[in-house]
């Protein structure tokens, strides 16, 4: 099927029913959005629908800003690296990473701080943006430490230093998120997940997938089209990232590409060039890089690259579905509408004899972020386009939620689209503000409801006992062994061994003349020859 049959297809599909009515009534996808022309400029005309053309798209915008020079003069450059090593030798100290396999799944590598044994702490779950690392939240998560909270920061598959494993998608994400929470007995109490952009879209799926594992949300650094737009638009925005295939020089380049106006452009959600146009400071951009880069030093050259997947092609739970039943439809912002899928749905379900579910809980967009049902809190920047259009944009994503939802929206005075980076001391307060408010509604969950056998753990049998005698010699120390039963033990073994050994005449004179053989080398080899 060729494309002008399949937009043949379209037009005249005879699927005129309840569900194309509903679809119908919507308005159409809307003309190419201000994002898909500011990637027009660099030759990527659509989304990338593989992660090959993630790669050959990332390469082509890599390649363009290349040739621009250098921006970060030397002087920003020192004082940014002193102030970095100066944070990373100081504060960081010890180093907190670590890894864990999940049971079936990648290893993922983590940071952790403020670790204690209370079982009655309140664990915070620290999810980065697309690109980045956990580690790059360190400044965040120490002091989060300091209030008393137990502060986890995990690498998303295919970032950091975590394996890349497809396949990169909303439901392999928090189906890895489902397994760090259970393999490190964090179920006992629901968790507070406070996530940046990418990681943001995650923890409101995994609240919605898994609300009896979610204690509170914090949203930060998002777009609310990704979380409140149509099936198809729905993290559209983290498809793939512009540098995920770039090579740098050195480290001063990658914070400068980081830096650039023009990449800055590319990631950002406002349709309109802010006043002083787009900046980042090097100094905090280094500090969330330093995670997210690597070194690679070979005979020809020494380099540095990122430590994202070059392949990386992210897709939500919904397109991820669809593309799995039509591989031949390529699903992108602008040509996955709504009556398509109904119509392809409506298709499926006819062909398997399934029951067709409501046209209203298969495309609506209530379908994941209703069943949210944790106190959640929206932080945008004072100055960011999605404040901006808060009056809309906020109240469609209240909507989408559940009715019964604590939900509110926070300002961060003075910030953009990157409020951590923009102004750090009021965003901390304003995180640790709520998850101050989340500890009521943890303290009261009912536990009932995060048996280990209901999330899916493997959970081992427990040993049982006919006595406390018998219970007390299994578990409780025993006591030293002493010189008599050892020398006991000792002549065991060495009656075991004689009793081993025991060989006729003819098996010993055969050993003993290999041996003499093997001693004497000329011997030896005639023998052989």
């Amino acid at each position: 099927m060729n494309a002008d049959e399949l937009e043949s297809l379209f037009q005249a599909s005879p699927c005129e029913t309840e569900t194309t009515a509903v679809a119908s009534s919507r308005p159409r996808s809307p003309p190419p959005s201000f994002r898909a022309t500011r990637f027009a400029r660099f030759g990527v005309l659509a989304a990338p629908a593989s992660g090959e053309e993630a790669r050959a798209a990332s390469e082509t915008i890599s390649s363009a800003l290349a040739r621009r020079p250098l921006r970060v003069t030397a002087t920003e450059w020192g004082a940014a690296l002193a102030k970095a090593e100066s944070f990373w030798h100081g504060v960081l100290r010890p180093r907190a990473e670590k890894f864990l396999s999940l049971p079936v799944g990648p290893r993922l590598r983590y940071h952790v701080w403020g670790e204690t044994d209370d079982p009655d702490v309140v664990d915070v779950m620290l999810l980065h943006d697309l690109g980045e690392a956990g580690g790059g939240l360190s400044d965040l998560g120490v002091a989060l430490a300091r209030r008393g909270y137990r502060v986890w920061a995990p690498d998303f598959r295919g970032h950091g230093d975590s394996d890349r494993a497809r396949p990169y998608d909303e439901n392999a994400l928090v189906e890895d998120l489902r397994a760090f929470v259970v393999e490190l007995d964090l179920y006992r109490r629901p968790v507070v997940l406070v996530g940046f952009g990418l990681g943001a879209f995650v923890a409101l799926a995994f609240a919605a997938t898994h609300p009896q594992l979610a204690g509170g949300l914090v949203l930060l650094d998002v777009d609310l089209a990704d979380l409140t737009g149509p099936a198809g638009a729905r993290g559209a925005r983290y498809r793939f990232h512009p540098s995920q295939a770039a090579t740098f020089p050195d480290v001063r380049a990658a914070v400068d590409r980081a830096c650039a106006p023009e990449l800055l452009e590319l990631l950002s959600a406002d349709a309109e060039t802010p006043r002083g146009g787009f900046r980042r400071d090097a100094t905090r951009a280094l500090q969330r890089l330093r995670w997210a880069v690597r070194d690679e030093v070979s005979p020809a050259k020494h380099q540095v690259v990122t430590k994202m997947d070059d392949s990386w092609c992210f897709f939500a739970a919904h397109d991820a579905k669809v593309r799995r039943r039509f591989p031949f439809l390529v699903l992108t912002p602008h040509d996955s509408t709504d009556r398509k899928r109904a119509y392809y749905e409506r298709r499926y379900y006819k062909s398997s004899n399934r029951r067709f579910p409501s046209p209203r809980r298969s495309i609506h967009k209530k379908r994941f972020a209703s069943r949210a049902r944790c106190p959640t809190r929206l932080v945008l920047g004072a100055r960011s386009g999605a404040a901006a259009a808060a009056e809309d944009g906020v109240a469609s994503f209240r909507s989408s939620l559940h009715e019964r939802t604590d939900f509110a929206s926070i300002a961060v005075p003075g910030a953009g689209a990157r409020c951590l980076e923009d102004r750090p001391r009021e965003t901390r307060d304003i995180v640790l503000d709520c998850v101050l408010a989340f500890e009521g509604p943890i303290a009261t969950a009912d536990p009932a409801s995060r048996r280990p056998e209901l999330l899916g753990a493997s959970v081992r049998a427990l040993p049982s006992f006919d006595s406390v005698e018998q219970a007390k010699k299994f578990l409780c120390a025993r006591a030293p062994p002493s010189a008599a039963a050892i020398e006991e033990a000792l002549r065991e073994a060495r009656q075991g061994d004689e009793a081993d050994s025991e060989e006729d005449e003819e098996t010993r004179a055969a050993r003993v003349r290999t041996t003499a053989l093997a001693k004497d080398d000329a011997g030896y080899f005639g023998f052989v020859g």
